[in-house]
């Protein structure tokens, strides 16, 4: 996969970096991702999570770019277990351990860039994610130390996005990039996307991007 992905954007800088039409971009990013898994902040408490990765762009024509974007996020968290009292009510409590939730999504979309103002750029985008996870669970039931096998999940979906970029030299630029993916785990059948609201920076290899 990660050959695949080297081999065809090294292929799209031959191709486009001395073309007028515009230029690949590399770009990194941060942000926060609120996932969208049900009683995801009972054992992490809260959904938000800190996000990070990066990406790079193809350009088909002068406003319509291929774009390959990559994200990682990890929390820790206390476990949280669900019990029986004596009139047979489940309540649930907090237990020793620590919960680890690591979440991967590789992102490939094509984005319409419909605002070109001076130094100012906006654009919107469409297209597909794949998203994994793992949870592992290290805590004390019973009087027990007992650690639990990972938990692995993963699934296709969609996304829909929007970005804002702020050219700071003819290279280099600002954006921020609000994105929402959905889809459906095989698994346990819930969705485990979410909403992301990204900063970052983008580098065109070529200072022909604008012209």
């Amino acid at each position: 996969m990660k050959k695949l992905i080297s081999i065809i954007f090294f292929i799209s800088v031959t191709l486009f970096a001395q073309t007028k039409n515009s230029s690949p971009f590399l770009s990194v990013h941060g942000g926060l991702h609120r996932t969208s898994i049900d009683n995801f902040d009972e054992n992490y408490d809260s959904k938000n999570m800190f996000n990070y990765g990066g990406g790079f762009g193809i350009p088909l024509t002068r406003r319509n770019f291929l774009y390959f974007k990559f994200s990682y996020y990890h929390v820790e968290g206390q476990p949280t277990v669900y019990n029986w009292d004596e009139n047979l009510n489940i309540y649930k409590s907090k237990v020793d351990g620590v919960s680890k939730f690591f979440y991967r999504t590789f992102q490939l979309s094509m984005q319409y860039r419909f605002l070109e103002y001076n130094k100012l750029h906006a654009g919107l985008d469409a297209g597909i994610a794949y998203i994994s996870t793992t949870e592992t669970s290290d805590r004390k039931d019973l009087n027990l130390n007992t650690w639990y096998p990972p938990t692995n999940t993963s699934n296709i979906g969609l996304l829909l996005g929007a970005v804002a970029e702020y050219d700071i030299t003819p290279n280099f630029s600002l954006f921020i990039e609000p994105r929402y993916t959905a889809t459906i785990e095989e698994k346990f059948f819930q969705d485990i996307g979410g909403f992301n609201l990204d900063f970052g920076f983008r580098y065109y290899l070529s200072i022909l991007k604008n012209n």
